[in-house]
């Protein structure tokens, strides 16, 4: 007992941690610059909601740390941090027509972090070049 004793008035003795302080309100200081929409041209029906129109977003630090702890497969990381910034499922990007494919592709562009930016831009190639062996074969 002169153990347990001596533990508790040097625990209480011990100078206590300060208060958690509450965490910060964090806002964008330009919320303007933080988010766009695309309309589609063409709508689809996702789980019997049509989605007619895309609102991009730029993405946080902790976003794409998210995205990164999920699966760091360096191929699907560029379609799921699009898909993060679109808000949505990857699997509506690539069921997207062509056409809306590319100019939500290409207003993703300015969203994505400088590291996926390369893989972006080979990604939009391939959409433009199927788009024009499209215009080209009708």
């Amino acid at each position: 007992a002169k153990d347990f004793m001596a533990a508790q008035a040097a625990a209480e003795a011990r100078p206590t941690a300060p208060p958690q302080r509450q965490r910060p309100v964090i806002t964008p200081a330009n919320p303007q610059d933080w988010s766009v929409t695309v309309p589609l041209q063409f709508p689809l029906v996702v789980d019997g909601v049509t989605v007619s129109a895309l609102t991009l977003r730029r993405l946080t630090a902790r976003d794409l740390t998210d995205i990164i702890m999920q699966d760091d497969n360096e191929e699907s990381i560029n379609i799921r941090a699009r898909a993060a910034i679109a808000g949505i499922h990857p699997d509506i990007l690539t069921a997207l027509d062509v056409d809306d494919g590319l100019e939500v592709a290409t207003a993703i562009r300015p969203f994505l972090p400088r590291a996926l930016l390369g893989a972006e831009m080979m990604e939009t190639d391939i959409l433009a070049a199927a788009a024009n062996r499209a215009a080209d074969a009708g």
